[in-house]
Parts: structure tokens; C-alpha cells; sequence
């Protein structure tokens, strides 16, 4: 499953990760997905797991998910977004994702460390790298 996610609504979190080769179209399906769901949208905090992520990047798909993922930041912005990287280019494309937010992309933030996005986010550090076979759903099938 190249995009899981998990929900600590204890900690008001959504957790989700980024795995192998992610297309535009699983990306998408993942946005109008995940950010359909009341229970993501009740949650102030997101962390977005990108160390895991393979594949072709460019700059119009990059607008086309920032137009959809602002969309939903309109309807119910998160207090704050880590994204987290652990390339420069993919440092990059977050950086130019979060331009494309406009406002939106105020809550956001691109991080090269998981434990700085925790700690930015007000999160213990452990539930930014929980073990990944248990507690998460499945917005995209492989």
C-alpha cells in the first residue's frame, strides 16, 4: 500500500506515510480520500511522512495537489502540517507544494528530521514512527 494513514484522535493527529512509488492518481484518490473523512478534518494536527516516497515528481502535479489539499485546508484548516523528507529534492517539491497552498500553507512546514516535526507539532516522537503493520488504513491499494 503506497499511502496509509492513522488517526490518534487522543493526540489530534493524523499520521500518514508515503511509501514506494506514489502516482498523481493515487495522490489525488489519497486527498479526496482522506480529507473527505470527518475524522481526518476533526483533527488539528498532521503528520506527513514523505521518507518512504519513490517516483516521478514535477511541478503541475505538484499545483494540481496543492489546489486540492488547500481546498480542504479552506474548509477546516489544520492547526498545523509537518511534512517530512529525507531528500533535498523532495525538500524542494514539499517547499514548492507548500507555496502552492497560499494561505493555507501558513500551517505548514517541510522537515528533513521526524523527531523536529513531532516536536513541532507537540507530539511525543515515538508516534511519528510507529510500526507500520498495525492500526492503519488503507486509503490507496498497491
Amino acid at each position: 500500500m503506497p499511502i496509509t494513514y492513522r488517526i490518534d484522535e487522543g493526540l489530534n493527529c493524523v499520521i500518514a506515510r508515503f511509501l514506494g512509488n506514489v502516482t498523481g492518481e493515487e495522490l489525488v484518490q489519497f486527498i479526496d480520500g482522506a480529507f473527505g473523512d470527518e475524522r481526518i478534518k476533526a483533527q488539528n494536527l498532521r503528520f506527513n511522512d514523505l521518507r518512504g516516497i519513490t517516483g516521478p515528481r514535477d511541478a503541475p502535479e505538484l499545483s494540481h495537489f496543492a489546489s486540492l489539499a488547500a481546498r480542504y485546508d479552506d474548509a477546516k484548516p489544520p492547526e498545523r502540517s509537518a511534512i517530512v523528507v529525507n531528500t533535498d529534492i523532495d525538500f524542494g517539491m514539499a517547499r514548492v507544494f507548500i507555496g502552492h497552498l497560499g494561505e493555507a500553507g501558513d500551517a505548514w512546514q517541510v522537515f528533513r528530521e521526524a523527531g523536529e516535526a513531532a516536536r513541532w507539532l507537540g507530539l511525543p516522537e515515538e508516534m511519528v514512527d510507529p510500526d507500520i503493520s498495525t492500526g492503519w488504513s488503507h486509503i490507496v491499494a498497491a
